[in-house]
């Protein structure tokens, strides 16, 4: 296995490199918290109380 992480690194500033040592995506974090938590509650069904209803709908 460090045979291939010195290949990586020989090869120089790869993608796969700089986005390991960062924290995950943002869009994995928000995008299992958002998805879910809008398919559960629709805000054009079920109006938040922190949501105001549509007017015209």
């Amino acid at each position: 296995m460090s045979s291939t992480q010195m290949g990586l690194a020989r090869r120089g500033p790869s993608p796969d490199k700089l986005i390991r040592p960062m924290p995950p995506p943002p869009e994995k974090l928000p995008a299992q918290e958002l998805p879910p938590a809008q398919e559960k509650l629709p805000p054009r069904v079920r109006p938040l109380p922190h949501e105001s209803p549509p007017p015209q709908l």
